[in-house]
């Protein structure tokens, strides 16, 4: 199988690889990160909410005070074509508080999810709501990775 990302093009030897990746991005001039997490869906999860509340179990055993200020099906993309979750949290990571955005998507005809979490260590602003919903309206899916 083909694996393509943004610098590269190369073969995996397994043709049937769960991809886990994450990408992290540090904008800059707005203090935050983006991440890009791939993950899977379980069996035994039969919505995206199920697999919504599965990570936010996990996320809450990782770190201390999760507060969960909101959370809600939305539709994201270019033209709002794909079904999602969106949360909006805050925890705390050391000493650090955390405050984050978080769209999660199912990649259609497929087990495989994408999770984009806007973060930064302060509250956030008029500016992040403006990024973080410039990033959820110009989401595309791309095509299957070449083979």
């Amino acid at each position: 199988m083909n694996y393509l990302i943004n610098e590269a093009l190369f073969k995996l030897p397994d043709p049937t690889p769960t991809d886990y990746t994450i990408n992290m991005i540090k904008l800059n001039q707005l203090g935050a990160n983006l991440a890009i997490g791939r993950g899977q869906m379980q069996p035994d999860e039969t919505s995206l909410e199920e697999n919504v509340k599965r990570q936010l179990e996990a996320l809450d055993r990782q770190v201390s005070s999760l507060r969960i200020q909101n959370q809600s099906a939305c539709q994201i993309g270019e033209n709002l074509q794909y079904p999602a979750f969106e949360i909006q949290s805050r925890f705390v990571r050391g000493n650090e508080i955390i405050y984050q955005h978080q769209v999660i998507l199912q990649i259609p005809d497929t087990d495989k999810t994408l999770v984009f979490t806007y973060s930064k260590p302060t509250a956030m602003n008029e500016q992040d709501a403006q990024a973080w919903q410039a990033i959820k309206s110009s989401i595309r899916l791309a095509q299957a990775n070449p083979q």
